[in-house]
This record gives C-alpha cells, structure tokens and sequence, in this order.
C-alpha cells in the first residue's frame, strides 16, 4: 500500500479526500492519495487530477525542498512520489522500500528520466544504508506504525538526517485506546500497525530523539469528509479497497483514531539553534515550537542555574512577599524555585505564548505577561518592582542593553536586580550594566558545559 499526503501544511478550511483513482488515472495516483478540495459542494470527478498539482505544490513549498537538497523517502513504494519531487525540485531524491519488486519498478522508471538525480535502494527503515547527516530532507507517507520496530526506524531516520534537517510524516494514531481490531488489521492487507501511539506519544518520542515538532496538525476532521466525495464513485464501492478505506473513514469518523501530520527539525545543539536568531519574531517562534522540550533540553547544562539565581536572591532579600519579576520566565523554572523558598507575589514575563502556558500550570505565579521587555511601555507603570531576576535571557540573539535599561527604569528605588550571564557576553553587556545609577551588591559564578563561566550579578538600585 503506497501513501501519498501531499498536503504536507496551511490546511485549514479545506477539504482533503483520499481515492484510488481508475486505471486511465494510474499514472497520476500510484494509490492512496491526499488533496484537497477548495469548496466540497462543488466537486466533480474530473477534479482529482487538477487537485494533485495542487497538492503536490503545496508539498514543495512546505518542505523548503531546493535543487540542493538531499530528499529521503522511507518507503517509496513504486517511486512516483520521488520521481516528481525530483521533476519539481532539481533536489537528489533517495528511495527506500522493503520490496524487491517496488524498487525494481522504482529502478525501471527512473531510467526513463535520466537527468534526474535519483537512486532507489531495498532497505527496512530500522537499517538505512546511508552515512550520518546525509541527508538534508526525510519523508515517511503513512507507514511508521506499521514498522515492528517504529523506535529503531525513528532512530535510524534522526541518524542520517543532518542537524537542522527537516523530517515529514503523516500517520494514523489513536486519541488514548487501541485501535479496533478490524481497524489494526484491514487498514493494510499485508500488514497491522504495529505502533499505536497517541499525539502526546508522538511528541513524547520524536523529543526524546531531538526533533523539535514546527507543525503538528490534526487532519481528521479533514479527512471525515472522503467518504462524501468517494461515495459518488460508484465503481470504487465495490472494490475491496473501498472497503478498507471506508473501516479507517468509520474509525476516523467514530473518534477511534486519527489521523496527523509532523514536521520537524533535528536539533542536538539547542543553545546553537536559539542563538542562531535574526529577529524578535523568529525568538518567540523558535520558543513557541520549543515549549513541550524545552524542560527536557536544558535540565542536564541549565535547570541548576535558576535554583543558584532563586538562592542568590533569597540571601539578599528575605521579604517573601516582595513583589518580584521573573524576566524572561520562560516555563517557570525560576518562579518554581522561588515559590519553593516562599516567595508568593512572583509576576512572569516573557516573550512567548507557549512558555508562559507551560510556566502557568505551575500556579506559582501572581500575574503572567506576554510582552516584549525591549518595549519600554511593556509594564503600565514605571518603578513597579521589589525585585527583578533575569536567569539566561542575557545572551546573543537574546535581551541586550535596551532591556537592561527598561528593566531598570520597572525597578523600584533601593530594588533588587539578579542576573546570569555567560562570561563572553558578560564582556559586550559590561560597560551597559555598570553606567545605569546602581551599585554591584554580590557577584558569584560556577562552570557550565563543564569549562564556560557563568556569573550572577546582583545589583541594588
């Protein structure tokens, strides 16, 4: 069985079908392919192949595909899919499948486009033949959970994809429950799904592989309405893949299962990846789609130095009611260690949604704010605060000396400002920090990635 998603992104308010088209068609459908229609009332279906283009497209300019890129298809069944990126693209497109008899016909097409950069190998996907990094794009079309060993294979994908490289997948998944039995086992007429894992499951394994998830979408309620434009195609309803297809449509349609498509990135190096930002939009981006890892990402280099800037505090000020902003607060890891040592009148800033949702459900904060702190009107009143700590938003691409200076001007006279800063960037902020009217109170620092000096300055206005 050889899926084709094809709407891999900005799908909203659109209609997708799925259909084995009839055999005039066989060159434009492999098999089981996605689209969508602009306007389901008004479908004919002489539509099918105008809605391919339109998908494919929309493949290309999702994926950032370019001619050099370096494209993995894991399962590519019979290499229609690849043949056409590569037509689209100019990219080198890669191909692997189990089937000795998919590759060959892969194989055999690809000879009758010889200025095409393509190459088809047999190979399970939990045994990729190919180096490490070697590829800069990996897509799996719908056959993950049907891999026996669904780990090794993501493991083996995040292997030969470069950091930073891009991976797509679509899948079915289950909203908590097994899938039916008649759903497991005739949802393929070779093979059960072997993986039946939930969205949050999803996450859960693609984080533990460091892959950062950029989109996450749920088709189903997409997808309920195949079964509307198929049912018009009479001569599919007596086929026994009509019958197969319309078992996943009951289940999608039942709540029984999902269905959803990923795009990720591989990033090992996260501290590198942040940093590597041009822009205050592209920061709360990159945080809005580090949000569910984040916690996981820094608690082995970064989770101690909130609770070293919480305790620098508490030895400086010894008020727990004072009124204190967690700048930059991100999921509440400062405000966490704060409320444990008594603190209860903590506010949280910071530049994304998603870190504040995740900083919220740990209830230690009064107030929780979505601003920019380089908006000097990003509080209602000046000279607000008690108390004002900064753990890790002072680095590169992140806060610099105009948020140092608001955040002085939010800071009330004889106030409190602790702040981490890594020793190189200690070095671009230090002439900022020491001409604003304040004094240089306490100043410690420990090592991070084993030799890199972080300091804790705590200044008193």
């Amino acid at each position: 069985m050889d899926f084709h998603l094809d709407t891999l992104s900005n799908l909203p308010n659109v209609t997708v079908f799925t259909a084995y088209q009839k055999e005039e068609l066989e060159e434009v459908y492999q098999s089981l392919a996605w689209g969508y229609f602009g306007n389901l009332s008004d479908v004919s279906n002489q539509d099918f192949q105008k809605i391919w283009g339109r998908t494919k497209n929309d493949t290309i300019s999702s994926s950032d595909l370019t001619a050099s890129s370096r494209l993995l298809i894991v399962r590519c069944g019979k290499g229609k899919t690849a043949i056409w990126l590569a037509q689209q693209t100019g990219c080198e497109v890669v191909g692997v499948d189990m089937s000795e008899v998919c590759i060959a016909n892969a194989i055999a097409q690809a000879q009758n486009h010889p200025s095409l950069r393509l190459s088809f190998h047999q190979a399970e996907a939990t045994s990729l033949p190919f180096p490490d990094g070697w590829f800069t794009h990996v897509l799996c079309q719908g056959t993950l959970a049907k891999i026996p060993e669904t780990e090794l294979a993501l493991g083996e994908i995040h292997r030969v994809l470069q950091e930073r490289g891009t991976f797509m997948f679509d899948e079915m998944v289950t909203p908590g429950s097994a899938l039916s039995e008649v759903v497991a086992t005739q949802v393929d007429r070779q093979e059960e799904l072997t993986s039946t894992w939930s969205p949050d499951d999803w996450r859960e394994k693609l984080a533990q592989l460091s892959f950062l998830v950029l989109e996450a979408e749920d088709l189903s309620e997409i997808v309920k309405q195949n079964g509307k434009v198929l049912s018009q195609m009479q001569q599919l309803d007596r086929s026994e893949q009509s019958y197969l297809d319309r078992k996943i449509w009951e289940a999608i349609d039942s709540g029984k299962v999902e269905w959803w498509f990923y795009k990720c990135q591989k990033v090992t190096n996260w501290l590198s990846w942040i940093c590597d930002t041009s822009n205050t939009e592209e920061l709360r981006l990159k945080y809005d789609i580090w949000a569910s890892a984040y916690e996981a990402d820094v608690e082995k280099h970064w989770r101690f130095m909130t609770e070293n800037a919480a305790l620098t505090l508490e030895k400086v000020l010894p008020v727990k009611e004072a009124f204190i902003l967690d700048a930059g607060a991100g999921t509440g890891l400062v405000g966490e260690a704060l409320a444990k040592r008594g603190y209860t009148n903590i506010v949280a800033a910071d530049l994304s949604e998603e870190m504040l949702a995740s900083a919220r459900n740990k209830q230690v904060y009064k107030v929780l704010h979505q601003c920019n702190l380089e908006d000097p009107q990003a509080f209602d009143s000046l000279e607000t605060f008690d108390a004002i700590i900064a753990a890790g938003m002072f680095a590169y691409a992140h806060a610099g000396v105009g948020v140092l200076q608001n955040l002085f001007r939010f800071l009330k006279p004889g106030g409190l400002f602790v702040a981490t800063m890594r020793s190189d960037y200690y070095k671009e902020m230090e002439r900022a920090l020491f001409e604003l009217p304040w004094s240089l109170i306490a100043q410690s620092e420990f090592k991070i990635y084993e030799n890199e000096v972080m300091y804790i300055l705590v200044f008193r206005k």
